[in-house]
């Protein structure tokens, strides 16, 4: 009769109770559904996609585009210095035009333009 009026705590407690009903230290995370699972997989691998800019064994490595912080530390390199100023629309696409067949690109033809004018008017 001892026996019939356990409580629930002295059942759960005992060693010989391994399917414990009330969670333990250990058990208190929830687990995950599968959905999950195979959400956070498919998060991880576009993630690791997004960051594996190389091929296999660093085969495509110079094709690379150089991240702001590199492409920064170039350009100081070079005595080049950011400048941002307001222009026509109409002559933004007709420098965008030649920038397009022009070797060195914008910051190229922005440059040749710019040191023609500043030459012509001293």
């Amino acid at each position: 009769m001892a026996i019939a009026l356990r409580t629930a705590f002295d059942c759960c407690h005992t060693s010989y109770n391994t399917a414990s009903p009330i969670p333990t230290a250990r058990s208190r995370h929830m687990a995950m559904k599968k959905t999950d699972l195979e959400k956070n997989k498919a998060l991880k691998l576009t993630h690791s996609m997004k960051q594996a800019h190389s091929e296999r064994f660093g085969k495509g490595t110079a094709d690379m585009p150089l991240d702001r912080r590199e492409q920064r530390k170039l350009d100081q390199a070079q005595g080049l210095v950011p400048f941002a100023c307001k222009l026509n629309s109409e002559l933004v696409e007709a420098l965008k035009a030649r920038a397009a067949t022009h070797p060195a690109g914008m910051t190229g033809l922005l440059d040749e333009l710019l040191r023609r004018g500043l030459a012509a008017n001293d």
